[in-house]
Parts: C-alpha cells; structure tokens; sequence
C-alpha cells in the first residue's frame, strides 16, 4: 500500500497528513511500546488500511479506509465475519426519500465525521490496531503500531453502533425537542439528513434547532442544503458569523476552509442544476 501512495508523493502526503491529525486529535493514539510485544495474539488485530479518492467530493477527496473484510492466507474469517450486525436501525430509503419530497422547502445535510465522533471501549482498542510509517518519505523508516479510538466505518456492526447512538441522544432530548426529535428520526438515514418544511422560515427554525440539537451530543450538521435560494442565503449568513465567532475568540486568520462548516453556500436554483442525494439525483425545480 505505501509503494502505490509512493508513486503519487501528494496523496501520500495528505495521507499522512490525516493520519497526524487524527493522533492529535484522539482518534488513534500509538500502542505503548511495552504492549507492542506484550499482548497475545487473540488479544490483537491489526486492520489493513487503503485510501479511497472521492473526487467528486467538494471536501475530504482522500479517505482512508480499514479494511475488516480482509482474509489473511489460510483464513476461512476475516475480522468483519467474527463481529454480530447488531440491529438495523436504517429506515427504508424510499420512505426516506418520498418524505423528503413532500414538502415544499427541502433540507439536506450529514453529520460531520460521525462515526470517528463514537469512542470505543479501551478494552477493545488493541483488536483495532495498524501500522503506519513514522515518516513515510524517509527509505527504511520506523513502523509505528497505533490503534484507533473511535468507531470504524468498515466494521460490520458499525452502522448499527452510529445508529443506536444517535437514537439514544434523541430520546434524551424527546421533552425538550419532541417535534423536532420525531423530524430528524423520520429523515434521518445513517449520517444523512433529508428533511423539509412547508416554507422558508420554518425550514431556517429547523436548521437552527437540529444544530444546536446535534450539538448537545458532540455531533455537528454540516454540508447544509436546500432549494430556495433565500433558505441558503440564511444559513449562509449563519454560519459565516459562527466561524467569524471562533475567528475571533481565536484571535487569528482562519487559514484553510474549515470543515465543520461546509455546505453549499452558493445560490443554485436553476432547474438543470441536479441536486444528488443518497445517489440520487434530483432537479431543484421539482422539489
């Protein structure tokens, strides 16, 4: 896998580059060298890791995949095979969409980086472990043993693990929020919102209140859309004055786009403009 980032040096660097913001972050940390050597084998395992480019992505074009599929030679499992599903909570996507396109003011959005916002039990850490280069462009360099600190994406019981989680803080929140609780269950599938209202401003309230909703749990809406160009306009306005906040209190230039608040800011209300949502397309003339 590093031989075929190594031919293209820029994605290998952004590769490490997220690897490093990630342990600075919390989300994986470095294995003790004690435990390196220490831990059984049936109390380790270590994920194969690859990067996936998105270019039609307007953020985060370089994801870095674990592999839980991946059979070593002579194994019948692989790590995936050896998990429980769990439950699903995923809502069947035609209901999903068909409720979306009922109303007359459309909103979409994801919340950010979902499933790295989920802790895994220290207990369970070491099963999650994989190696990396302490400097990749370095010939012979150190291997690095970390381990990752949140939930992983290509883990077969990880959709219901998100799922659940989201479920538990919303009902936590039922009294306070009822409404708009039964809103984000109903158009909620996986990290995707699709919801709506009957008009502007009643669409802007649901904005506001699923942010600050979200926000309670440690979660953050982002990629905000919708198809009244007034409607974009609002939450354009809302979310440049929360980053010009931080500026502020930062005392400091923001000097790359922040990813926390990302949305579709540009007024787009042309009826060929194709609006894609959970792979499919949809013209915003006819929502």
């Amino acid at each position: 896998m590093h031989n075929k980032l190594s031919k293209t040096p820029k994605v290998l660097r952004e590769y490490d580059d997220i690897i490093q913001e990630q342990l600075t972050s919390g989300i994986i940390e470095k294995v003790p060298h004690p435990e390196v050597e220490t831990r059984t084998k049936e109390d380790v395992h270590y994920l194969p890791h690859h990067a996936v480019i998105r270019q039609n992505r307007e953020t985060t074009k370089l994801l870095i995949v674990y592999h839980g599929s991946a059979k070593s030679p002579g194994q019948e499992r692989s790590f995936s095979d050896c998990l429980p599903t769990g439950p699903n909570y995923i809502p069947q996507l035609v209901d999903v969409l068909a409720r979306f396109r009922w109303n007359r003011t459309a909103i979409s959005a994801d919340i950010e980086k979902a499933f790295l916002m989920i802790s895994n039990k220290e207990s369970h850490r070491d099963m999650l472990r994989f190696l990396w280069l302490k400097d990749p462009f370095v010939f012979n360099a150190d291997v690095l043993h970390l381990r990752l600190c949140r939930l992983v994406l290509g883990l077969r019981p990880s959709p219901s693990i998100l799922d659940a989680t989201l479920m538990h803080h919303l009902d936590s929140y039922k009294e306070l929020y009822p409404e708009l609780v039964e809103l984000i269950k109903d158009s909620l599938y996986v990290d995707d919102l699709l919801a709506g209202a009957s008009d502007v401003q009643e669409g802007f309230e649901v904005y506001q209140q699923s942010k600050e909703l979200k926000a309670k749990g440690g979660f953050n809406f982002a990629k905000w859309n919708s198809n009244p160009p007034v409607l974009l306009q609002l939450m354009n306005n809302e979310e440049e004055a929360v980053v010009q906040s931080k500026t502020e209190e930062a005392n400091q230039p923001i000097e790359e786009e922040d990813e926390s608040f990302t949305f579709k800011s540009s007024v787009r209300s042309s009826a060929e403009d194709p609006w894609s949502l959970l792979g499919h397309r949809i013209r915003r003339s006819v929502i």
